[in-house]
């Protein structure tokens, strides 16, 4: 699968899982005014559509999903894990 793909699929998970919480903020709302109900489930549709717009849209070349890329500091504790794992499995085939 590409990345639009994977794009696509998981921009419906999104919006699935938020129509899914609108439709308990509606049966919620629903019992207090008509006009309330409308307003929760106008909500819950207008996140739908601002899930799907912002899917499509371009992230910043500043900000970086991998955490080597973001700053000096990440790339440094990323480094100290590994090490920690390389001790932590030493120590285990050690005494195991």
């Amino acid at each position: 699968m590409n990345a639009l793909g994977l794009l696509l699929v998981w921009t419906a998970l999104q919006v699935s899982v938020f129509c899914l919480a609108g439709i308990g903020l509606y049966t919620v709302a629903r019992r207090l005014s008509p006009a309330t109900g409308a307003w929760a489930a106008g909500a819950a549709l207008a996140m739908a559509v601002g899930i799907s717009a912002l899917a499509l849209s371009p992230w910043p070349h500043w900000w970086s999903l991998n955490a080597a890329e973001a700053t000096p500091q990440a790339a440094a504790l990323k480094d100290v894990g590994q090490e920690f794992d390389i001790l932590v499995e030493r120590f285990n085939a050690e005494f195991a």
